[in-house]
């Protein structure tokens, strides 16, 4: 079990606020999105469904401001123990326009 710390977002929206949480390491990132997503983790309301099923990006890091991206099919555990605790999600919604997420996240 790893304890990550997740946020939702569709370009500069926050679908779901930063969160903290405990994972099976053995899950992937989009089985962690999928749970947080629907309300699984954190006991909230899902997110809508136009989001839920747009394109996922994933991105892991030891702060908030500094992650890379990652494939969504990667392990929680692999990708916590190598890059940190912090998960962000950024979805788009088909034939949307990415505006300005994670560009300062970059290097």
């Amino acid at each position: 079990m790893h304890f990550v710390v997740l946020q939702i977002q569709c370009s500069s929206k926050i679908l779901k606020p930063w969160y903290g949480c405990v994972v099976p390491e053995e899950a992937s990132i989009a089985d962690v999105f999928t749970d947080y997503s629907s309300g699984v983790l954190d006991s909230g309301g899902p997110i809508p469904d136009q989001f839920r099923t747009s394109s996922l990006e994933a991105w892991v890091g030891n702060k908030k401001t500094d992650q890379v991206r990652v494939n969504p099919q990667c392990s929680v555990g692999d990708m916590v123990s190598s890059l940190g605790q912090y998960m962000e999600f950024c979805v788009t919604i088909r034939g949307q326009l990415r505006i300005g997420m994670n560009q300062k996240r970059r290097s």
